[in-house]
């Protein structure tokens, strides 16, 4: 929803900083119909039991500052649902490592935006997420990449996520598990937190 609005060049209605009009403002049109499309987006994106609270707010603000004070004290119950999923996460038999490593990046994905907002020393804590996610993802593989894994875990220093995928995917290549060897799906992974892409040509 943050992205969302903050593509329509909306986002000041939700954070405050563009504050309600008076009625004999000009802009005041203007106004009202920017904060009654984001009520309305708000209210179709989440469940009619919360969306039937919103009867009581008039500004987008309002709205969004009462689902941050109702709903943000679940955060910890929710990490800690992802946390126990990610290890719980086993690659398949059978599984294309491609597939499993978009499950995972899922997980990855939904953590990264709990972490803190880093001020200082942000590049040492992105590089040691990725050694982290980089250990998670290759201890979660079937024992077939056990060689390639102990290659990869003994580098110094470890590759990224997406240096040590493309030998994956080569190693799920030549085991022929594959469908067809023009099948690829690349895959990129950024340390920052980005949400990995994927495509298949």
């Amino acid at each position: 929803m943050q992205s969302f609005l903050k593509g329509k060049g909306l986002w000041k209605y939700v954070t405050g900083d563009l504050k309600p009009l008076k009625k004999d403002d000009p802009k005041f049109d203007d106004w009202e119909i920017n904060n009654n499309k984001i009520l309305t987006w708000i209210a179709n994106t989440v469940t009619p039991s919360i969306s039937m609270q919103f009867g009581r707010f008039d500004t987008a603000k309002d709205v969004w500052d009462f689902m941050s004070r109702r709903y943000l004290q679940s955060n910890f119950a929710r990490k800690y649902k992802l946390e126990q999923d990610l290890r719980s996460l086993r690659h398949q038999k059978g599984q294309f490592v491609s597939e499993f490593h978009s499950q995972m990046t899922i997980i990855w994905d939904e953590l990264a935006l709990m972490e803190p907002k880093w001020t200082t020393g942000a590049e040492l804590w992105y590089n040691y997420r990725e050694e982290m996610w980089l250990v998670q993802f290759l201890m979660a593989l079937q024992d077939d990449f056990e060689t390639i894994r102990a290659t990869i875990l003994h580098r110094s220093p470890l590759p990224t996520v997406e240096s040590a995928l493309s030998e994956l995917f080569a190693e799920e290549t030549r085991k022929g598990l594959l469908p067809n060897p023009s099948s690829v799906f690349v895959v990129t992974s950024h340390p920052r937190g980005n949400y990995s892409k994927g495509k298949s040509t």
